[in-house]
């Protein structure tokens, strides 16, 4: 009898209440049935608990560590606790087709790679919803880019991981970021391995945020900007030591701009204050002026 190797599906839960339950059931309904679901609770305001035990699948466990740490560290507790051969990061908000994780092994045991995953094809059916995929069932071996343009781009969400592959070389997500952990697992992922496996047939649908979920910044999100840019800064340049050439990575570099402007303060000047910007310095003048013709 042929061995089936389990996946075992990471997804983090912090808040997307309305949305989690269709992301497990997209593991559920899948083509390939040995897996299991990890769904780690980051203690936001609504917990998993009730939706885990309404779907009332052995399949899916519930981990809680009882406060919040972070999607990075929700990931690396999963992985710490997970029994499969193969990982997935699924989020918490988004969904997979029924033949997703199916077509990734394929792809995977066809190579004999430890990473596979599904082509970069972007389509936009709606304006909540991106589709990431391709209709194409061919297996094509790529070296791995740290582009995000490029097919085997760094999205943690298109690809599974072989699980001996990230505990022997220790690669976990970087704990503590705003933003940015996917690219530096990626960078990492792409340090211990050349290629990559990528097939079509099966698509990831990722949700986009809706505007009334955009908020403007505050000074508190600027403060955590900046420690998540030293703290990225500091990570890059230790991936870098690794000596991979393939690592100069312009999404990196892009990243490391786009979060320096985003933890520079955008002080909002009031009408009335520019106001009186232009008329304080005239006051001084006449002051000045009536000041030198009175002696």
């Amino acid at each position: 009898m042929t061995h089936k190797p389990m996946i075992s599906v990471i997804i983090p839960f912090y808040n997307e209440y309305n949305y989690l339950e269709n992301a497990v059931l997209s593991v559920l309904f899948q083509s390939y049935k040995n897996i299991e679901v990890l769904v780690v609770d980051d203690s936001g305001t609504h917990s998993a608990r009730d939706i885990v035990k309404n779907l009332k699948d052995k399949r899916v466990r519930l981990l809680d560590y009882g406060e919040n740490r972070g999607v990075s560290a929700a990931r690396n507790y999963g992985l710490a606790h997970a029994k499969g051969d193969w990982v997935y990061f699924l989020d918490s908000d988004d969904f997979i087709s029924s033949n997703f994780l199916d077509r990734c092994l394929a792809a995977a045991q066809y190579s004999k790679l430890p990473v596979a995953g599904i082509i970069r094809h972007i389509n936009t059916p709606d304006k909540l919803i991106a589709k990431f995929g391709s209709d194409s069932l061919d297996f094509v071996i790529f070296s791995i880019e740290v582009n995000s343009g490029s097919n085997a781009a760094a999205m943690h969400h298109q690809y599974i991981y072989s699980k001996k592959f990230l505990d022997t070389n220790k690669i976990r997500f970087c704990e503590g970021l705003v933003f940015g952990e996917d690219l530096l697992f990626h960078l990492l992922v792409a340090s211990y391995a050349r290629f990559v496996c990528l097939t079509g047939g099966a698509f990831y649908y990722f949700r986009a945020p809706t505007p009334d979920k955009i908020r403007p910044y505050t000074a508190q999100d600027c403060q955590k900007w900046i420690i998540t840019k030293q703290k990225f800064e500091s990570e890059y340049s230790r991936i870098l030591t690794l000596g991979n050439p393939r690592l100069n990575s312009q999404d990196a570099e892009t990243l490391i701009k786009n979060m320096t402007d985003l933890s520079t303060p955008k002080q909002h000047v009031s009408r009335t204050v520019r106001v009186l910007a232009c008329v304080i310095p005239v006051r001084k003048w006449r002051r000045k002026f009536r000041n030198h013709f009175a002696h």
